[in-house]
């Protein structure tokens, strides 16, 4: 997985994610942001970057850790 970010409104923003798997079979995804939604609203925008990378990674893994900040405070969530 690789994760393009930029620099907006003084902020670092994911706006790609590339996922290839292992094997002879798996098959690589890119996955944009929508730029219209990140000018108006970027929580939005992110939100909709993430919710389809997430599902095709639970989809073709057993297992899946997500973490996250939460008030300075690593949290981890693990998904089965």
């Amino acid at each position: 997985m690789d994760i393009e970010t930029i620099n907006f409104n003084y902020t670092q923003v994911p706006v790609v994610i590339s996922s290839c798997g292992g094997g002879a079979q798996s098959e690589s995804k890119i996955f944009l942001i929508y730029h219209l939604l990140l000018q108006k609203d970027v929580e939005s925008a992110v939100y909709k970057l993430w919710s389809p990378y997430l599902e095709s990674s639970i989809s073709s893994h057993s297992t899946l850790i997500i973490c996250r900040v939460v008030k300075d405070k690593l949290k981890m969530t693990v998904l089965k």
